[in-house]
């Protein structure tokens, strides 16, 4: 009998009972499997949701801290078919509205910012305050307190009161909104830095980079340089959760053992047959190893169509989620297919072979 024939034999076998075991097996393959792919796959769905709008308002894509003078207008025209370009200076300050303080930064910029802004009630004012911070407020007049250089003393506080002013809000909500402020980018300090700030749209953030390396303006700093804490973070979020949802294939393993270990108890005989007609302990491990990687295939494939499947209605279901397809992450599977298989083996093989030892074919002989 061919080893394919026996290996088919063997996974879906007559005995109920050692049908049971297996399907029991596979079904919980199917589910762990779904599980993890559904939960990395939403996670990353939302990372990359509230990455997106990180990098739309707060640190975009690609920006070079100038060192050098530019035109922006000329780097605008050189890039108009890749990236919308336009620049920015960034400071400190104290906004004074109402009966509240707040420690700002502030952005100073001109009509060509692409920071994802949401203008509420008149535009081209030369302040814009948060919508929020207003509400909060309530007043007509508004104190801005900088430190910038003096003409006596090195640095010096520098207030100017604004009685017009715009109020903006942004996607990102307060943890933004709340802390920033927006002036004209005339009104800079001399000494503030100033940043090109590049948004792509026909080119991969990769190949802007070293467009943007090639114009030697200054250091190119990449979205995830600026939120390099938050970044690490949710990657470390990633990995622990990867870590806990792979602890449920632990749960697997332990049945994949017991299961091994009843069925070559029962297949004893069998075995022995096998080996005394002319089966070497190769074939018999190869048998073995068949049963299992045939286990753990059809398992992942069929758990990795179903989380598919479910990522494709959830997002139906539930508002939070978006009405974005969800790219389903298989990024981990292969990795786990490999330890799991490689483990599913080891132990199949163990226990068949464990069934040629001498003793034991004496048994089987004996009995016969």
């Amino acid at each position: 009998m061919k080893r394919s024939m026996i290996i088919k034999r063997y996974l879906f076998t007559a005995s109920k009972k050692e049908r049971a075991r297996t399907i029991r097996i596979i079904l919980g393959l199917i589910f762990s499997t779904m599980v993890l792919v559904c939960v990395l796959s939403i996670m990353d769905h939302l990372q990359n949701g509230r990455f997106s709008y990180i990098k739309k308002i707060r640190s975009f894509p690609v920006v070079i801290k100038a060192e050098k003078e530019f035109d922006i207008a000329e780097l605008s025209n050189r890039f108009y078919d890749e990236a919308i370009v336009f620049q920015y200076k960034t400071g400190e300050g104290l906004l004074k509205i109402g009966s509240g303080e707040y420690a700002v930064s502030i952005r100073y910029i001109d009509s060509s910012y692409e920071g994802g802004l949401v203008l509420k009630g008149d535009k081209g004012k030369e302040l814009l305050i948060p919508y929020r911070v207003f509400l909060a407020n309530r007043s007509n007049q508004v104190t801005i307190t900088t430190i910038e250089k003096g003409k006596v003393a090195r640095i010096a506080p520098k207030n100017k009161t604004y009685s017009s002013f715009g109020l903006f809000q942004t996607s990102l909500g307060s943890e933004f909104d709340n802390s920033t402020i927006f002036l004209p980018l005339e009104d800079a300090p001399i000494d503030a830095p100033t940043y090109i700030a590049f948004i792509p749209f026909s080119i991969s953030e990769e190949e802007l980079i070293n467009k943007a390396s090639e114009l030697n303006l200054g250091r190119v700093i990449t979205w995830q340089e600026s939120e390099s804490s938050l970044y690490g973070a949710m990657l470390l979020e990633k990995n622990v959760m990867s870590i806990l949802l792979m602890s449920l294939f632990v749960i697997i393993a332990v049945q994949v053992f017991q299961n091994a270990s009843a069925f070559s108890l029962v297949k004893k005989n069998e075995l022995a047959t096998l080996y005394f007609i002319g089966y070497t302990k190769l074939d018999i491990a190869l048998i073995a190893s068949g049963v299992s990687f045939l286990m753990s295939f059809i398992s992942f494939v069929i758990g990795s169509l179903c989380a598919k499947l479910f990522l494709y209605f959830v997002r139906y279901g539930v508002p939070a989620l978006g009405n974005e397809a969800i790219k389903i992450d298989l990024s981990i599977i292969p990795l786990v297919f490999i330890i799991f298989t490689t483990y599913s083996i080891f132990v199949y093989v163990y226990s068949f072979l464990r069934m040629l030892k001498q003793d034991l074919l004496r048994e089987v002989v004996n009995a016969i």
